[in-house]
């Protein structure tokens, strides 16, 4: 109706479920090649099965690529934390929303997404982030800031506003107590 055609040296065709004769006949009526899975479409792979992880190593490479090229800028949490939900987290729902991603790959990415926000590259994270210790840490100073609101972490209790995370910690409070009593006086509750 509006003139344009399909270029049949660009297009390829992808049959199932007929047979020889009749993929024949299709190939030589519309011109197009024959093409067998797996391929790759906007870089998405294309396969007749689950996806494993080799498929997806795309994915995991080019998350890695950016943070290869981002982890040697000096960046704030707040610039990681814009470059992770604007560019890492769409890389991946780009792809989430064409296929099913293994939870190990959805796994590997998060992890990738952590590592970049926490630590600045795809770098370990060493040590856990200690609410009574460690004064230098973002975490800490909104934990104290927002969540305790200058109560004491000793006395006070727990809320139903709190993150499962904080309610967690805040309940073992009593097993933790006799490992910090050497500590209690250097620490600012």
């Amino acid at each position: 109706m509006y003139g344009l055609r399909l270029n049949a040296s660009k297009t390829e065709i992808f049959i199932a479920g007929v047979n020889e004769n009749q993929r024949t006949l299709v190939q030589e009526a519309t011109g197009f090649t024959i093409g067998c899975l797996p391929v790759r479409y906007l870089g998405v792979p294309l396969v007749p099965r689950k996806l494993t992880e080799k498929d997806c190593a795309g994915l995991v490479e080019k998350i890695k690529a950016k943070l290869r090229l981002w982890s040697y800028r000096w960046l704030s949490y707040a610039g990681r934390l814009q470059l992770v939900k604007a560019f890492l987290f769409s890389i991946a729902n780009f792809w989430c929303r064409q296929l099913i991603l293994s939870a190990t790959v959805v796994r590997r990415v998060d992890q990738l997404c952590d590592r970049f926000f926490w630590k600045g590259g795809d770098i370990p994270a060493k040590g856990a982030r200690e609410l009574l210790i460690a004064e230098c840490s973002l975490w800490v100073a909104w934990e104290r800031s927002y969540v305790l609101k200058g109560a004491g972490f000793w006395s006070m209790e727990s809320k139903a506003s709190f993150s499962w995370s904080m309610r967690k910690i805040l309940k073992t409070r009593a097993e933790l107590q006799p490992l910090f009593s050497g500590m209690l006086n250097y620490v600012l509750i």
